[in-house]
């Protein structure tokens, strides 16, 4: 009989950097407490390192992991689709290489927290850095949601109007869900959504899911260089792009939540544009928090000392 498996880490890849994916790794093989896996799956890469991720698997005499390759670049969405069936977790945790689970005991916590309150969705805090000419750089107010009071009174209705309406979205690295959950809702964004894999939220969020907050770090961001977070244009059109989709598809399960859409795409009539005002006025309001953490355990991974 297979052991139960607790966890999935879903590892997304297209053209990694081998020392960042092996720190991303190392940051999951060191989990304690914990029945997981690793489920590496990477996007069309041209050379995507597997000999390297191979023998680094063999020298810490770790063996429960599969690595599948897609020939072609599809996008995020489609790569996370392929890894999908592969999953034999209770829950699932993506990340990506260069994002580091927060410390050793970050998927055991998440877990028991999820098993205690029967979370489909749970979320922590992200510990958002980067490392520039040898130095480690935090920002530890810009974590998202910015509005946490939906998610600490477990309201499903609260949540829906900070999530969808004032479009307080939270970071996607920060999820920790349910497989049985992400495998009905993340094929439904597939050839629709490219790459706002986290935009399969939006459409959990419409339909009622509750998102459980647990006040934890689970997981080191790096902040500037990846998608949602380089303030490229071409990277802000595509990411509109990605939740205009989510938000049709949203619409066409839920079209009592259209309104959400039509404040997306700006559209032009009285009603969206009083509803605009609004949201402008809750973005006013002063809500960053920041996160307590220890940089030691970032240097850990990285071996940075």
């Amino acid at each position: 009989m297979d052991t139960m498996i607790n966890v999935s880490v879903l590892v997304l890849t297209y053209k990694p950097q081998t020392n960042l994916l092996l720190y991303t790794l190392a940051s999951i093989i060191n989990q304690k407490n914990i029945s997981f896996e690793i489920i590496i799956s990477d996007d069309g890469s041209d050379s995507f390192p597997q000999n390297e991720v191979k023998d680094f698997f063999i020298s810490h005499n770790f063996e429960n992991y599969q690595i599948t390759l897609l020939k072609e670049n599809g996008g995020t969405v489609k790569n996370a689709n392929n890894g999908l069936p592969l999953l034999k977790g209770e829950y699932v945790k993506c990340i990506s290489p260069g994002d580091y689970l927060y410390d050793d005991n970050t998927l055991h916590d998440f877990y028991l927290y999820a098993k205690e309150n029967k979370s489909d969705v749970v979320f922590g805090n992200s510990v958002h850095f980067n490392i520039v000419n040898n130095n480690i750089n935090t920002f530890p107010s810009i974590d998202r949601p910015r509005y946490l009071k939906p998610y600490i009174k477990k309201s499903v209705k609260l949540q829906k109007k900070y999530y969808l309406f004032l479009a307080d979205f939270i970071t996607g690295v920060s999820f920790f869900t349910k497989r049985v959950v992400l495998s009905q809702y993340l094929p439904l964004i597939n050839n629709h959504v490219k790459y706002a894999d986290d935009s399969v939220y939006i459409i959990m969020s419409g339909v009622g899911i509750r998102f459980d907050y647990y006040n934890r770090n689970i997981c080191w961001y790096e902040y500037g260089t990846g998608v949602s977070t380089n303030n490229n244009s071409i990277w802000e059109e595509r990411l509109f792009n990605d939740v205009k989709a989510a938000l049709e598809i949203l619409v066409s399960i839920k079209p009592e939540c259209k309104i959400y859409l039509d404040l997306h795409i700006k559209k032009k009539t009285i009603k969206v544009i009083f509803l605009r005002l609004i949201r402008k006025f809750y973005h006013l309001r002063k809500t960053n928090r920041n996160n307590v953490f220890d940089i030691d355990n970032l240097k850990k991974i990285i071996n940075y000392q």
